[in-house]
């Protein structure tokens, strides 16, 4: 199951030369269609949180995919109350 997240980062075409989501490329692909300044910010630093988190133990760019996706996850379920699992 985790390689299929990283399947579909590589498809969307944000990962790096190694496979590894690549920061800046998720947080473009991320905000593209979100016109709200606010929401734009809360998604943006929350990727670069969970990347500054994740960082550390990059060992294998499946697990890190799967990891990402559910830091972004939580993120999300903190600031929003309405947010379903």
């Amino acid at each position: 199951f985790q390689c299929i997240i990283q399947c579909f980062f590589n498809e969307l075409n944000i990962v790096d030369q190694k496979g590894f989501p690549e920061r800046n490329s998720v947080i473009s692909l991320m905000n593209q269609n979100i016109q709200d300044p606010e929401l734009k910010d809360f998604i943006e630093e929350s990727i670069i949180e969970c990347f500054r988190y994740l960082e550390p133990n990059k060992r294998e760019k499946c697990e890190f995919s799967q990891n990402l996706l559910k830091c972004l996850n939580e993120k999300g379920q903190q600031k929003c109350e309405d947010w379903e699992n």
